[in-house]
C-alpha cells in the first residue's frame, strides 16, 4: 500500500490522455517540486473523470483514470490547492 499523507487538486482541467510526466510538469511548474508521499488530484473539462498521481518518495505512480467517485472540492485559489480530506483514498 501506497501511503499518502496529503491530498492536492488541480482547480484547472487537463487532459486526460496526459501521461505522468506531463502530469508531473504541472506540478512541478505550480509548486517547484512533487513531495514525496503527497497525491495530485486531476479532473477533465467536464469533471467526470479524475486522475491520481502519487510521489512514493522513489519516482511517481499514475493510477487509472478514476470515474463516478466523489471529489474533495475545498481546494484554494490557483492551479494547485491544498485538499484536506477526512480518509485518504485506498490505494
Amino acid at each position: 500500500m501506497i501511503r499518502i499523507d496529503a491530498l492536492w487538486l488541480c482547480t484547472q482541467s487537463q487532459d486526460m490522455r496526459a501521461g505522468a510526466d506531463r502530469l508531473l510538469s504541472v506540478v512541478v511548474n505550480t509548486v517547484g517540486k512533487a513531495q514525496a508521499h503527497h497525491g495530485y488530484l486531476f479532473a477533465n473539462a467536464r469533471a467526470s473523470r479524475i486522475k491520481l498521481l502519487v510521489h512514493d518518495g522513489f519516482g511517481v505512480v499514475r493510477h487509472p483514470t478514476l470515474a463516478h467517485r466523489p471529489v474533495c472540492l475545498g481546494a484554494t485559489p490557483g492551479c494547485i490547492g491544498t485538499c484536506t480530506a477526512t480518509e485518504p483514498p485506498a490505494v
